[in-house]
């Protein structure tokens, strides 16, 4: 959980966004990574 928030709080302070929006920008991010390193259908 620590790691996560630090992530977040990171993300945050470098493009300038409200804590929410950098969560969901990561969370997004991961699963177009997933989606690309698994090839997953549409």
């Amino acid at each position: 959980m620590l790691r996560a928030l630090e992530q977040v709080t990171g993300y945050a302070a470098q493009n300038d966004l409200p804590l929410r929006t950098a969560a969901t920008c990561l969370a997004v991010e991961r699963v177009a990574q997933a989606h690309q390193m698994r090839g997953l259908y549409p």
